[in-house]
């Protein structure tokens, strides 16, 4: 049991690789270089992971998880004054995952499915246009574009090969992501190759896909 009390100050993530993530720049204040390259995450995938996680555990549960997230998240979350369009540290998204594990008591598989039901939810709706009924190819191919609209500084994505039935995707240096945000990938590329037609599919991780991984590939097999 944790035993940082509710509102007990924090330091910022520091993951295996070494990154240490910083709070978010404010738009008012001068970036330096350094600053710029920050890893960051998209608003709409932090309220994605909080609605996900409400939905599938309940609101106590995500007061509580709100409850114990350093306190410059949870007010921001709490009062909903993170923005869809903002950009806001990794580190963030990397504590929501991890508090909501320990206080469900699941694992990183809990992250996996928070990832699908959130994808699932987006595409259908918001999101709908990115994907289509009957045309997987069409996914992919968006894919890296949809991948830079969530995560900036956090490596790249590509599709390596694809072809009726089958894809292999390739993240290069998304260094700054945890076993947990790989999970969460998992189950969002499940949810969009499901939503564009997939079916009988199979995802898994060929290589990589780890905290720290300098290269991840995934592998993707549908009828």
């Amino acid at each position: 049991m944790s035993d940082r009390r509710p509102g007990k100050p924090r330091d910022p993530a520091i993951l295996r690789s070494g990154v240490r993530l910083k709070r978010r720049i404010g738009l008012e204040e001068e970036q330096s270089p350094d600053e710029r390259c920050v890893p960051e995450v998209s608003g709409l995938a932090l309220r994605t992971l909080c609605r996900s996680l409400k939905q599938l555990r309940g609101d106590p549960c995500l007061r509580r998880a709100l409850a114990e997230l350093p306190d410059d998240i949870a007010a921001e979350l709490a009062r909903g004054a993170v923005r869809a369009d903002g950009w806001y540290p990794l580190a963030w998204l990397i504590d929501l995952h991890h508090v909501a594990q320990r206080i469900t008591g699941v694992g990183p598989e809990l992250s996996r499915t928070l990832g699908y039901e959130g994808s699932r939810h987006n595409f259908r709706g918001a999101h709908r246009f990115y994907v289509t009924g009957d045309d997987p190819s069409l996914v992919l191919k968006r894919a890296p574009w949809v991948f830079g609209l969530f995560y900036r500084d956090c490596g790249t994505l590509d599709i390596i090969e694809s072809r009726a039935g089958f894809a292999r995707a390739r993240w290069i240096e998304a260094v700054a992501f945890t076993d947990s945000l790989w999970q969460e990938q998992l189950g969002s590329c499940e949810a969009a190759l499901e939503a564009s037609g997939a079916r009988r599919l199979t995802c898994r991780f060929d290589c990589g896909g780890r905290s720290g991984s300098p290269v991840t590939e995934l592998l993707a097999e549908w009828t």
